[in-house]
């Protein structure tokens, strides 16, 4: 979206800006992504991150109700158990696709938040 060089005019003009900036924002997936803060293969707490072994792939659910784009660790200040592990995504194992999971492998072993987009 490019940004006017020139002031509307008219309240009509500046509504109709405001719309076609929010269309813009409402238009990027980050913002209709979701945090994955627990794993729910497992009994683990909610808002506690997930569990990830150095080297070993996980399949992780992501409710997103379409494929996943992409995705990011998030390291939360609130919770020092959370750390960077080193995400990267790795191929899906049999029957299980991007509609329903991401499938990453950790660098290292630690707990972390996931968001998916």
């Amino acid at each position: 979206m490019s940004i006017p060089e020139t002031r509307p005019t008219t309240p009509e003009e500046l509504i109709r800006r405001l719309r076609d900036l929010i269309d813009e924002v409402n238009k990027s997936p980050l913002l209709r992504g979701r945090l994955l803060d627990t794993d729910v293969t497992s009994n683990a707490l909610a808002g506690k991150g997930i569990a990830f072994t150095g080297g070993t792939a996980k399949s992780i659910p992501h409710k997103l109700g379409r494929a996943a784009l992409g995705f990011f660790e998030v390291c939360s200040p609130a919770n020092p158990s959370a750390a960077h592990v080193g995400l990267s995504a790795t191929a899906h194992p049999s029957g299980i696709t991007s509609a329903t999971h991401i499938t990453v492998t950790p660098a290292s072993t630690g707990t972390t938040f996931v968001w998916v987009f």
